[in-house]
Parts: C-alpha cells; structure tokens; sequence
C-alpha cells in the first residue's frame, strides 16, 4: 500500500510537520513563528499547514491536552481552532491524536516525557535531529501508516494498543454548498 501521510505537531513557535510519500521518503521539518504574534502568526501557521497537506492521503493533528490551563491555552486553542477550520474548509480530512495516544505508541507510556518520546525515536525510527517538535510529528506518521496497515517499523502490541482508542474516522464533512 503506498499512502502519503502527513503530520502535523503545532506550536505558537515552533510548528513541526512530518511526512511520507508514496515513494517512501520520510521527512520532518519545523516552522519558526517567533517573530509573530496574534493574527499574523495564526495566520502564516494556516498557511504552512496547507501547503504542507498538498496531495496527503491522511493528516494527523496532536490534539491539545485535556485541561490545559496554562497561560497560552488561549492562544494554542485559537490557532488549532485556525488550523481545523481550513482543512475543514479545503475538505482535507484529518485525524486527531491524543497526546497520551502518542506517547503510548513510541514509548508503551501514555505520560512519557520528552527524553523519552527522544529516545524512543532515536532508537526505533533513527532520528538524529534534536527537535522534540519533530520527534511527535514523526511517531504520528509511523501511528497513521500502522493504522493503514503499511507499517514501516514493527512496534510490541503493548504499543499498538494506543491505536485503538483513536477516532480514525476523524473529520471528514464537506463544506456545504
């Protein structure tokens, strides 16, 4: 099955996308926003998304945390809210994954630090880049393709588990004409 995937790990900073072609080719990149604020970065951030879901299969999402109550939870739930309402709009459909999900799936701990998810992906994917931002982008890329059942890296089932409670369905609604 060749699927092209891609995956997105947004942040008001630093946005990573991660992807695979058909042909196989994985890459990850990060985005910078540092020097935007308020619509402007919501804006570029929409922009950067789109570009980068040209010709994708399926799009994954990390899903904000629940109960985040920081002081940019206001700003991560617009620019998400940015983010989901262009695709929505381009009928691009898309899959939100659960940080506990992806956690689970690279580590066989739903609340895996950092170091973790890094060393995870160092050790199962090959990652040598130093970008928590991409290492999340990436793991969700392997979790669609495993989904799809095209699965480049076998993962234990205590891993896979973390597949199952995901809505893969995700959303999918055309925009009303």
């Amino acid at each position: 099955m060749s699927l092209t995937v891609t995956a997105f790990d947004l942040s008001l900073t630093s946005p990573a996308v991660a992807s695979i072609d058909a042909a196989g080719t994985l890459r990850a990149q990060c985005g910078s926003t540092k020097n935007r604020r308020g619509p402007e970065r919501l804006v570029t951030i929409r922009d950067w998304v789109m570009f980068n879901t040209a010709g994708a299969d399926a799009v994954t999402i990390e899903d904000l945390p629940h109960g985040l109550r920081n002081a940019a939870a206001g700003a991560l739930g617009e620019m998400h809210g940015v983010v989901k309402v262009a695709l929505w709009e381009a009928g691009i459909p898309f899959t939100l994954i659960p940080p506990a999900n992806l956690k689970k799936y690279a580590t066989g701990k739903g609340n895996a630090d950092k170091l973790a998810m890094m060393s995870a992906a160092c050790h199962r994917l090959g990652y040598d880049g130093s970008s928590s931002d991409e290492v999340d982008a990436l793991w969700m890329v392997h979790m669609t393709l495993d989904h799809h059942g095209a699965a480049v890296i076998k993962m234990p089932a205590l891993n896979r588990c973390a597949l199952d409670t995901i809505d893969w369905a995700g959303t999918r609604q055309a925009v009303p004409a």
